[in-house]
């Protein structure tokens, strides 16, 4: 698809609920100048649910993200609202598997509002991984919004207490609880973006966990747009 800016990406349509994502690939003007100013960047723990470290992202990067998002918001999602950036970061996903908490062993979603939008682009010359979206099986739900908050979050403590705590490892389908809807490889220089209210994870090889480094670690950006 070829949006009015005269960039190209592609749609894709996934799960029953026909969730729409989008890859745009060869993203930034200058990846490597990217990797560079993340090299420079004070990297540090800043969530208790985020599993690795993350920087903030220079401004330039921000309006370079908005400049690629807003025609994809536009011409596929039908936003047509002022886009605001919240929470642009470079991010290295490092904890051991062992150390992870009970949440970050499951897919999970960023918010219920439906103008929410969540965005990664893949900055790591080496394969460690892409990410994946998932349905819950004892709801059906692939995405959540404010009606389905609560009842999502109800059977998944039912499904947790029949099935048991996930062991400590990043999620990896198939489950009892989560069924696989689609997965998008990391490539470097990829876009994803995707509504922010849709179930999902980071598929990490739980066997080979990237490592702390910019030049060989799962160096990404992620950021979200809200559109006004």
């Amino acid at each position: 698809m070829t949006g009015r800016d005269g960039r190209r990406w592609t749609l894709h349509r996934v799960g029953h609920e026909a969730t729409a994502i989008v890859t745009l690939d060869d993203a930034l003007r200058d990846p490597a100048r990217a990797r560079d100013l993340a090299a420079w960047s004070d990297f540090r723990a800043d969530s208790p649910f985020y599993p690795g470290v993350r920087a903030a992202l220079p401004a330039a990067l921000e309006l370079e993200l908005v400049a690629l998002a807003e025609p994809i918001l536009r011409e596929v999602f039908g936003q047509s609202g002022a886009v605001q950036v919240e929470g642009a970061r470079f991010a290295l996903v490092c904890a051991p598997p062992d150390k992870l908490s009970p949440p970050q062993r499951l897919p999970h979603f960023d918010g219920t509002e439906d103008s929410l939008f969540a965005c990664v682009l893949y900055l790591a010359t080496r394969d460690h991984g892409g990410t994946g979206f998932y349905r819950h099986d004892g709801t059906g739900f692939e995405s959540i919004t404010p009606e389905r908050s609560a009842p999502y979050f109800e059977q998944l403590r039912s499904d947790l207490q029949a099935f048991g705590t996930p062991p400590p490892q990043y999620f990896a389908a198939p489950s009892r609880i989560f069924a696989e809807t689609a997965a998008f490889p990391a490539q470097f220089n990829r876009m994803l973006l995707y509504p922010g209210n849709v179930l999902h994870s980071g598929l990490i090889d739980n066997q080979r966990p990237p490592p702390v480094s910019i030049a060989d670690g799962r160096l990404t950006i992620t950021c979200f747009f809200r559109v006004a």
